[in-house]
């Protein structure tokens, strides 16, 4: 099965991926609510509902599809992860699907690794 990823104003490169892509930050939220998707890529800096917004409700859910989180810096990696980012990677990287494959590989926490700092799964 093919994997579905939402992208919000995330550069994403597509390789053996079905991407959706949102235009903001409330689309990105109606899609998560309406649609299955197997991972969701947010800029953190993202207007009008910041990414940082979209993290901590997507934390609230019981059920939610892994987050990878672009972030700035060092700081914003220990923030993301504590409010339950998947995975972090530098804002302005490109991000190759094949290579984050095994953020989305399973849906389920309980069988989740959380990755280091360095967003490499441990």
């Amino acid at each position: 099965m093919i994997p579905r990823v939402l992208t919000i104003q995330a550069e994403l490169d597509v390789d053996d991926v079905e991407v959706a892509i949102a235009v903001d930050g409330p689309d990105a939220l109606v899609r998560l609510v309406r649609e299955h998707f197997d991972a969701v890529v947010i800029d953190l800096a993202l207007p009008p509902l910041d990414g940082w917004m979209i993290l901590a409700e997507l934390g609230t859910w019981p059920r939610r599809p892994r987050v990878i989180a672009t972030v700035a810096d060092r700081a914003d990696i220990l923030r993301a992860r504590a409010l339950g980012a998947d995975l972090c990677v530098l804002a302005g990287t490109t991000i190759h699907a094949r290579a984050l494959a095994p953020a989305w590989q399973t849906t389920t926490r309980t069988s989740f690794r959380r990755p280091t700092t360095s967003g490499v799964p441990a």
